[in-house]
């Protein structure tokens, strides 16, 4: 039963590759994903930088999901459920914004998504129709930062440098996609100073862990994870058993010694394809990445 969740997990994504070439063969299908994805940012960063006014006992008044989310669903003589998702800054207890998805910053996964959409968009389009661009780059770019998630902001500094990679590759036409990256920053730059100076104090407090003087020392990283892949690559080189990680770690069965007596983490996409399939899973996802 546990091999059955494992390749599930391994495997359920693969028809969507197939999926997704089958519908999207042309620029204007790519344009209108770009379109309805962009619109998508754009709503949740303003519903983001709303509920980032909101008090946690306001947000969990908007129904019993967000309540669900902000104060947790753990009951007392029960097992399982989840804790709340508060935090602390400045001694005020506040929640990272949903936006309109389930989990707390939502709205800055969207957005990750959508920036260099937008860019393509707004490269790409004429006339008044670029104007439309940069607002959806703009929202986009809102709810990256009311997403208060770090991973989100570092994810969308890389996908900016990598559209300005990848722009030379226009050749001539370069000067077109490289002028809609500095309108969209010289536009962002002042109204992010403009949206800190309104927001509440300590409301981007998070983000204190990911500047350059705190990035090599920040708690998160992955970096301890990842340094235990030599060896455990060097002693279950075919992986430690379907299942072992991610979402099926429950299916069939609970095993809580998996390697040396101890269990696995699956905190990176490399540990995890090194749980499950050992060295080559884990190289093709180098490959992959």
């Amino acid at each position: 039963m546990k091999a059955l969740g494992g390749f599930r997990q391994q495997l359920e994504f693969v028809p969507f590759f197939f999926f997704g070439y089958a519908i999207m063969r042309s620029k204007e299908r790519f344009r209108k994903f770009f379109l309805v994805l962009g619109v998508i940012a754009l709503a949740n960063g303003i519903v983001s930088t709303y509920q980032t006014k909101l008090s946690p006992g306001q947000l969990a008044s908007w129904g019993p999901g967000y309540s669900e989310l902000i104060n947790g669903s753990n009951k007392a003589g029960k097992k399982g459920g989840l804790a709340g998702r508060l935090y602390v800054s400045e001694g005020v207890a506040r929640v990272r914004p949903p936006g309109l998805g389930k989990d707390a910053g939502f709205g800055g996964s969207i957005g990750l998504i959508a920036v260099p959409c937008t860019l393509a968009l707004l490269a790409t389009w004429r006339g008044r129709k670029r104007w439309v661009g940069v607002l959806l780059c703009l929202g986009a770019l809102l709810g990256v930062v009311t997403g208060l998630g770090r991973l989100q902001v570092v994810g969308a500094v890389l996908a900016l440098l990598a559209f300005a990679l990848l722009s030379a590759s226009a050749g001539r036409r370069i000067t077109r996609p490289l002028g809609a990256l500095v309108v969209v920053l010289a536009l962002a730059f002042p109204l992010g100073a403009l949206l800190v100076s309104i927001e509440a104090p300590g409301t981007f407090n998070r983000y204190a862990e990911i500047a350059p003087a705190n990035a090599v020392s920040a708690k998160d990283k992955k970096t301890g994870e990842l340094s235990i892949l030599p060896h455990q690559l060097s002693v279950a080189p075919l992986g430690v058993g379907l299942a072992s990680a991610g979402a099926a770690t429950g299916f069939g069965g609970q095993v809580s010694e998996r390697l040396e007596g101890h269990g696995v983490g699956a905190e990176t996409q490399f540990n995890f394809a090194a749980d499950e399939l050992g060295l080559r899973g884990c190289s093709c996802g180098w490959e992959s990445s």
